[in-house]
């Protein structure tokens, strides 16, 4: 006699393994941006998001609701019929698939055709059309604005001062004598 053994609790420790894998990551390259904060390309980067973290955090929160409802619709019209839209999480798993062009519409359209031709049009409008240009309109303004700021920022960038001085280090001379260059070899200036 076989037993059936589950191991649904592994599965689901090994979701919350990857997500705090994944909020780890995040974590480490912050500070990673941090450390090379004294680049001027590094600080770029820092301060486009110093700009737009406000207005990208509401976005963030919009963005979550627009995408919870469009899940919920999705639970309620596809649950009964298909598997991959049994729990939330499958859900939004799918839902975020399509926003990056891997959906599965033949699925949808062959249990409810006429629902899942509505829902699929008008989620990929709403979300792919407009919230991401939206994001992209966001982080282009203060691309902008840290482009301009770092232009009139006449700080030198770490990294051009150290090639400058290491290549001033190794710097050939050379020394005129009867018209003749000669070179005299490094100089330790």
């Amino acid at each position: 006699m076989k037993l059936f053994v589950n191991f649904s609790h592994i599965v689901f420790w090994d979701d919350i393994y990857g997500i705090l894998l994944a909020v780890l990551a995040f974590m480490c390259t912050i500070r990673i941006l941090e450390v090379f904060e004294s680049s001027k390309r590094v600080s770029v980067i820092v301060k486009v998001f110093e700009q737009c973290g406000k207005d990208l955090f509401w976005f963030g929160v919009s963005f979550l609701y627009i995408l919870l409802g469009f899940a919920f619709f999705g639970l309620f019209l596809f649950r009964p019929y298909l598997k991959s839209y049994m729990t939330i999480y499958r859900c939004l798993t799918n839902l975020f698939l399509a926003m990056i062009g891997k959906a599965i519409f033949k699925e949808m359209d062959d249990t409810n055709p006429i629902s899942a031709e509505i829902f699929f049009v008008f989620f990929i409008i709403t979300v792919v059309f407009f919230v991401l240009t939206i994001f992209l309109s966001i982080l282009g303004a203060s691309i902008d604005n840290a482009v301009v700021d770092m232009k009139n920022d006449t700080k030198e960038d770490l990294m051009e001062y150290l090639m400058r001085r290491f290549g001033s280090l190794f710097r050939l001379q050379v020394k005129r004598s009867n018209g003749k260059d000669r070179l005299k070899g490094l100089c330790f200036s």
